[in-house]
């Protein structure tokens, strides 16, 4: 990756698009001057299995996807707003809008980002890096064994021993939101959040 004209650049993803952040900023050192890491976190909600029907939903079964082959995936109808929000501080409009929008994944795609969870790529990340997660994640959050987004803090803690301490690791949890942080009612609340760190991190 070549900056061209800008001085810094920060890499952002979210969900499955935060792993893509963590392979470029591990393996190509320098292109990056920051990560911003949304709805990922290196510990799986307990309550994730039971989700798993509705995440692995093939996509040939639905209209839209019916000329695809038997490796893509889709949500199962109907389940965009339990498994992705909450719904109590959401729109359903927008809920509604995301459900008859909604792509597909394919199977070798979905199986990416786990290696990058477990083999120490954020341990090789040494540009600052922001984590962000909804307190109400089911994918990431709760239980035993899930993250503990419970607050911001509880966040950092957990995930703080996966980045290298050049990396100066920051947490934030949105209060009453689900994965779809940037879908939900209070949504800029973590955008002032992230204007607010870019701002700090890299002064113009």
């Amino acid at each position: 990756m070549r900056k061209g004209a800008f001085t810094k650049v920060v890499l952002a993803g979210h969900s499955l698009g935060s792993s893509v952040v963590f392979d470029v900023a591990s393996k190509y050192p320098g292109d990056a001057d920051g990560v911003i890491i949304t709805g990922m976190a290196h510990r799986f909600g307990a309550g994730i299995a039971s989700v798993f029907p509705a995440l692995l939903w093939p996509a040939l079964t639905e209209p839209r996807f019916h000329t695809l082959g038997p490796a893509y995936l889709t949500t199962r109808p109907g389940t965009r707003g339990e498994l992705f929000y909450d719904t109590a501080n959401a729109d359903p409009e927008v809920i509604a809008t995301d459900e008859v929008t909604k792509g597909t994944t394919a199977v070798p795609e979905a199986a990416t980002f786990l290696p990058y969870l477990i083999d120490g790529t954020t341990s090789r990340i040494h540009v600052p890096a922001l984590v962000v997660l909804g307190q109400q994640d089911r994918l990431f959050c709760g239980g035993v064994t899930g993250t503990d987004c419970t607050s911001s803090r509880t966040l950092l803690d957990q995930e703080r021993p996966c980045y290298p301490p050049d990396a100066g690791l920051e947490a934030f949890v949105l209060p009453d939101a689900g994965h779809d942080i940037n879908l939900q009612r209070g949504s800029h609340v973590w955008f002032d959040v992230v204007g607010e760190w870019l701002s700090r991190r890299f002064p113009s």
